[in-house]
């Protein structure tokens, strides 16, 4: 019964677990955004060398 009282108290893992899923979630989020920046930095670009 001890063992088993010590094992339920041991929460490495679930924290462990709760960053990997923060980290993943703002890794989607960045390679969302960067897929949504191509496009503007191109009229960025269009912009600037219409000046020359």
């Amino acid at each position: 019964m001890k063992k088993r009282f010590l094992f339920s108290k041991n929460e490495d893992g679930a924290t462990a677990i709760e960053y990997a899923f923060i980290a993943s979630i703002v890794g989607v989020g960045i390679i969302s955004g960067l897929q949504l920046l191509p496009p503007a930095l191109n009229a960025v670009f269009a912009e600037v060398a219409s000046y020359f």
